[in-house]
């Protein structure tokens, strides 16, 4: 009885395994495995290697395999040579432990990547990855090519802007050095739009910031101020226009009137003022210097 209940449990435990590994490789479409490449030996590595491939097939036959080999940089990997024998190596030991887990490595698609962070190979071995999973891509590289043969172009790359990665390139080969250039050209155009550049929409948010209720409430106030003003003033001007008026004797001493045509004029010892009778705004007030110049205007 104990053997059989061991034996049930080691069936639910591969029927939940079974079904933990479908929901994690069944909906994914590659795997990425990253390989420390200064981490000798690979072993180890590439044991727990040999294992995720097989349960991520058994879940998903159809899953691509990637493997980047990081890490291909400073003194060790100094020539390029130097970087292929490493990577020779391991595609021979994957190769030997997939053989001795009892899957054909033939049977096992396996891409491998040389990549290091100090370079743009990680964009580059990413991009390749990207572009296996797009269905429409020999479309996208027929496209290309029309569009390189037709603007005399020397090479054409559809790139992702937030990512860096291209998505679709001519079929001319890929170099590098014209990679990394549009790369940087990248970088550079969203550091200058990001400073420069302002959209419709954030156009808007900096309206909408710059307004503010307080606005409306400063406005109202404003306008209040200045119809208040305008009152007052409308009515200092017209008791200052009803005084001019009404007045025979300016300050004090003689009154001398002068009629120019319909502007009377009250002239005395010290002032004469103008009464246009039009607008009090418009009062003219002059003094003399002795009550000589006034009998001289008379």
């Amino acid at each position: 009885s104990n053997n059989n209940n061991n034996n049930e449990n080691d069936d639910n435990n591969a029927n939940n395994a079974d079904e933990g590994d479908a929901y994690i490789f069944g909906r994914a479409t590659a795997l990425i495995f990253v390989i420390d490449a200064q981490d000798e030996p690979y072993d180890h590595v590439l044991q727990n290697f040999t294992e995720t491939v097989t349960r991520a097939i058994r879940a998903n036959p159809h899953i691509a395999i990637e493997v980047f080999i990081n890490k291909v940089d400073g003194e060790l990997f100094l020539s390029d040579d130097a970087k292929y024998d490493c990577r020779r190596d391991v595609m021979q030991q994957v190769s030997d432990e997939l053989t001795d887990a009892g899957v054909l490595p033939d049977s096992v698609p396996i891409s491998y990547h040389l990549t290091s962070i100090y370079d743009h190979s990680v964009f580059e071995a990413f991009s390749r990855v990207v572009q296996k999973l797009i269905p429409q891509l020999p479309t996208l590289e027929n496209l290309l090519n029309v569009l390189v043969s037709t603007c005399s172009m020397e090479k054409a790359y559809l790139f992702d802007v937030a990512s860096k990665l291209y998505i679709s390139t001519d079929s001319s080969p890929v170099d590098m050095q014209s990679v990394e250039l549009c790369s940087d050209m990248i970088d550079v155009v969203l550091d200058v739009s990001g400073i420069y550049g302002h959209g419709v929409a954030n156009t808007n948010e900096l309206k909408e910031e710059e307004h503010h209720p307080d606005d409306d409430n400063d406005d109202a106030g404003l306008n209040n101020s200045n119809s208040n003003n305008r009152s007052a003033k409308n009515i200092m001007d017209g008791e200052l226009g009803s005084e001019i008026e009404t007045s025979s004797t300016v300050l004090a001493g003689d009154t001398i009137n002068i009629n120019h045509g319909d502007t009377p004029s009250h002239i005395t010892e010290d002032t004469a003022v103008l009464d246009y009778g039009m607008d009090p705004k418009d009062e003219l007030v002059g003094t003399l210097i002795s009550q000589g110049a006034g009998r001289e205007i008379e």
